[in-house]
């Protein structure tokens, strides 16, 4: 009896430490994020879109490729690791920024659908330190993206598409009539001097 529980004991203990092992165990999330789009559309009102989209929200373009319909943007904001719906970064030491790195191409695959592709990279700028507070380094570490900013940034795009045209962003002059202008002529005399 006593060599029987003495078995069950070990087998106990042994199936408490696999559980509890795997408990502890985390695996990284499976998550399909969506980054090609395609919208019904011109293409160079697409470009417009995007572009546009970067200009509302005041990020600055570091690179554009005309020829290959590229925009590339890169961006650093002051941030918290708390409720942050658009990256999940790695957790530990303190998060002071989060460069953001946004790359938008434009393509066409066949007339009049568009392929936007929408690419974001984000860098979590982390500060480790001593429980006395002494500084020990800044590093950035790659942040997964959850999928959240790509959509924002098509449907931004998609809104701008679909819009009624406005003067300043479309000129279609094939539908402007002229403005008939009366012009009096008079003929001057020495008088009028």
């Amino acid at each position: 009896m006593k060599q029987f529980l003495k078995y069950q004991f070990v087998i106990g203990a042994c199936l408490l430490g696999v559980v509890g092992l795997g408990g502890c165990a985390s695996v990284s999330e499976l998550r399909f994020i969506q980054r090609t789009f395609t919208i019904d559309a011109q293409k160079e009102l697409v470009w417009n879109g995007a572009i546009h989209y970067f200009s509302d929200r005041k990020i600055p373009i570091t690179k554009v490729d005309r020829d290959g319909w590229v925009i590339h943007a890169r961006k650093t904001v002051r941030s918290s690791r708390i409720n942050d719906k658009y990256a999940d970064c790695p957790k530990g030491y303190v998060q002071r920024n989060r460069r953001t790195t946004t790359i938008i191409s434009v393509t066409e695959s066949s007339k009049s659908v568009i392929k936007v592709r929408i690419d974001l990279q984000f860098q979590g700028e982390y500060t480790a330190s001593t429980i006395f507070g002494m500084n020990l380094g800044t590093k950035f570490y790659d942040c997964m993206s959850t999928g959240v900013g790509e959509r924002e940034i098509f449907e931004e795009i998609f809104d701008y598409v679909s819009s009624p045209p406005s003067v300043l962003r479309v000129a279609n002059v094939q539908d402007e009539q002229p403005t008939p202008i009366t012009v009096r002529l008079r003929k001057f005399s020495s008088e009028d001097n």
